[in-house]
Parts: C-alpha cells; structure tokens; sequence
C-alpha cells in the first residue's frame, strides 16, 4: 500500500492508508470514486479522501455533507467564504491548486470536521479554472475535549462561540 496525501486543519502531510473496523462513518456523497480512510491517530484524527467527477466550481459535497451535520456548529476559517488558488511546488512538481475548505463542531464539542475540496491543476490555468473536473475530496475528524478552541488555534471560528 502507498502513502497517502492527508489534509489535517489546513496542513498536509504523507501517511500510511489504514482500513479499520473503526472507519468514518458519515454517509459519502453520490459519485465518490476510490475513497481511502486513514487513521492519522487512531481515534483521535482520522480521514477519508476521494473524489468525484464534478465540473469547477461545483460545491455538491460541500452541500451534501452541510445536510449530514446540519445539527452541527459552522465554522469558518478567517478571510475564506470562497474557493482560493495557490502554486504548490512541495510534492517536487508545480501545480496549480483551487480549494474550498469548510469547518463544523459536534453539539457536544468534542468533535471537529474539516472538510477539504480540491483541483489540482499541471499549470496556471487560463481564465482561472482548473483544467479538469477531477474533484479530490478530503473528511478529516478530529476528536478533541475542546474542538471549537481546538480550530480557533488555526484561525476557524464557529457561530456559538470559541
């Protein structure tokens, strides 16, 4: 098995796939193609990436996942309501990477989800688009005695306090 990309509150790292019998078990959005969990820390941060076929700058898992934790706190990292583009070079390749992020808290606080989309495209795209419509989706939870202070610690803040 290979190592993975794993998006852990807005920072990447490499980590070993784990399929466990604990596995995340939020419903997947239609059309989620090769989804792969990993247990960054078992039981405590764990993440399931995939990704969907879906034209930029769709939002459908942003929506379908605003309905599976509706009973939820939103949160919103400071300054990004919107999709965001930036180079990055770390994987020894540029790229040209477009990003949408959103945040919510368990009702109890004991359990932040970062959600994560992305394009990935070879070059600066023209016009500001990616140039595919391959959308690699990232679910990181992460279970913590205080979640909201917890991504407060990397600029998030929820509705219903910090």
């Amino acid at each position: 098995m290979k190592p993975i990309r794993v998006a852990a509150f807005g920072a990447w790292f490499f980590a070993w796939p784990v399929v466990s019998a604990a596995q995340l078990t939020y419903a997947l959005p239609k059309g989620a193609r090769d989804v792969e969990h990993s247990a960054i820390q078992p039981k405590v941060r764990e993440q399931v990436a995939f990704w969907i076929q879906e034209g930029f700058p769709s939002t459908s898992a942003v929506q379908h996942y605003e309905r599976v934790f509706a009973g939820w706190t939103p949160c919103q990292k400071d300054g990004d309501t919107d999709w965001y583009s930036f180079p990055d070079a770390r994987d020894g390749h540029q790229t040209f990477v477009h990003e949408l992020a959103r945040f919510w808290v368990s009702p109890n606080n004991g359990t932040a989800i970062s959600l994560f989309l992305r394009y990935e495209s070879q070059r600066e795209p023209s016009g500001g688009k990616p140039d595919n419509s391959r959308q690699v989706v990232y679910l990181v939870q992460h279970r913590s005695t205080n979640a909201r202070k917890q991504l407060s610690e990397v600029g998030v803040t929820c509705d219903k306090g910090t």
